[in-house]
This record gives C-alpha cells, structure tokens and sequence, in this order.
C-alpha cells in the first residue's frame, strides 16, 4: 500500500513540475513552488527528489516514458503493417 502511495505522491510532484515550467517558464521552477503545488511539504518532496537535478530528471524520464506509451499506442492502433 505504501509504494502505491509513493509512486503516486511521486507522480503527483512531477505533474506539478511540469504543469509550472508548462504555464510559468522553467525559472519559475524551484523546489519551494513544486511543493507548494500539490501540497505536500518540501521534507516530502526531497524524499522523492532529493535536489532539483533529480527533479528535472525524473521530469525527463516520465516524459520519455509517456511518449514511448502513446508513439506504442499508435502503433498498436495502425491498421497498416507497413510502416510499423
């Protein structure tokens, strides 16, 4: 229960960095904002992310993941062989 509790509080601070960088500009990211967003305390958000390197990465990596998801998703849906 408790990792369930993790990854999502974990990807609750990641939407929160990217909806800031998103509608603010990357300089408006600092960890102070990101944890102010989804209201958990900055204690909570360096047990994730333990400095905002880490932040920015695990940014990255979720992105690449959810465009490796939908380019996949698309594939699957293609009625076409070729080109797959």
């Amino acid at each position: 229960m408790t990792i369930h509790n993790n990854s999502s509080k974990k990807k609750m601070i990641l939407q929160a960095a990217s909806s800031i960088v998103r509608d603010q500009g990357v300089e408006h990211l600092t960890l102070e904002a990101v944890a102010k967003a989804p209201g958990v305390s900055k204690g909570g958000l360096l047990y994730h992310f333990p400095n905002k390197e880490q932040l920015v990465s695990g940014m990255v990596d979720e992105l690449t993941r959810n465009f490796t998801k939908d380019v996949q998703s698309h594939v699957e849906q293609d009625k076409q062989q070729a080109g797959k």
